[in-house]
């Protein structure tokens, strides 16, 4: 079978966080994509952006953890926003509603450009 587990980076600009998860966020790399998460909100930018345009999979456990991430970043003044989604992410994100809670973005671009 071709699980394709999760892989992560994080790159910090002066203005923006940018986290870009590839292959699959399941109950199994829930400390893995929770780690990277923590790295990325203790940058000085205040806008986190999460690039899932490779991440193929999510489930409620992920979500979980992402929601959690937004808001607690949230409560310290952040802003978490979603990069391109994969569709069936992206299908994730609107059925638990967190579509409503972080900004989705077809591209990096439009994501800097709402920054103003």
């Amino acid at each position: 079978m071709g699980v394709d587990q999760l892989r992560a980076s994080v790159s910090a600009e002066a203005s923006y966080t940018l986290v870009v998860l590839t292959g699959e966020s399941d109950m199994n790399t829930r400390q893995m994509l929770s780690a990277v998460l923590e790295q990325a909100v203790s940058e000085p930018a205040r806008h986190l952006l999460i690039d899932m345009s490779g991440l193929e999979f999510i489930d409620s456990v992920a979500m979980h953890v992402l929601i959690d991430i937004r808001n607690r970043f949230a409560r310290e003044g952040g802003r978490t926003s979603i990069v391109a989604p994969h569709p069936l992410v992206a299908r994730v994100l609107n059925l638990s509603g967190a579509d409503q809670m972080m900004p989705v973005y077809p591209d990096l671009a439009a994501a800097l450009a709402s920054a103003g």
